[in-house]
């Protein structure tokens, strides 16, 4: 368990915890304030914060057992990660997506790409290799190792996905639809 330890009223520091018998496994060198923490694949958290000394916001992709920061992502965006539950971790903001290797931290893709050719889609689900999303031209798919288009035209954007089904928002309404593939 990985989570902002206070060492004062304000200062935290980034500590982990043994799931065994709740001892100290590691406690992060820095003192920040501000701290979230959110889980970003096996054994793996994205921090965000602010270092207190000198206010700057932080963005890390960090090894939750030991504590050693695999990527320091330094995005001034709020992010939310998720894990695909198979290979990749990708995260999102404001306008932005890419992924990451979770064993390493290297990113894989990322959109906007660098030519601005490609657009980030507001992403609604991540899924087994499948990344879903919506852009101003309606719902996309992409390949969560890649980036790159899936085939075909989706015609929906689930919020939610499992191997049995996807459920979508439609005008305001929730529907369940059967997974295919």
């Amino acid at each position: 368990m990985v989570g902002p330890s206070a060492t004062d009223l304000v200062k935290r520091r980034l500590s982990g915890l043994k799931l065994t018998d709740g001892s100290t496994a590691w406690t992060g060198d820095k003192d920040l304030f501000q701290v979230s923490v959110q889980p970003a694949g096996p054994n793996r958290v994205l921090v965000e914060g602010s270092d207190y000394g000198s206010a700057k916001g932080l963005t890390w992709f960090t090894d939750g057992t030991t504590g050693k920061l695999l990527l320091d992502i330094n995005s001034p965006l709020h992010l939310i990660c998720t894990y695909d539950e198979r290979s990749v971790t990708v995260c999102a903001g404001e306008d932005s997506a890419f992924a990451l290797d979770p064993a390493t931290g290297k990113v894989l893709w990322k959109l906007p790409d660098d030519a601005k050719t490609r657009v980030a889609p507001r992403v609604t689900a991540v899924w087994h290799g499948v990344v879903y999303g919506r852009t101003s031209n309606g719902p996309v798919s992409l390949d969560a190792t890649t980036g790159q288009d899936r085939p075909g035209n989706p015609q929906l954007a689930p919020v939610l996905v499992d191997g049995y089904a996807g459920l979508a928002d439609t005008n305001g309404g929730i529907a369940a639809y059967a997974a295919t593939g």
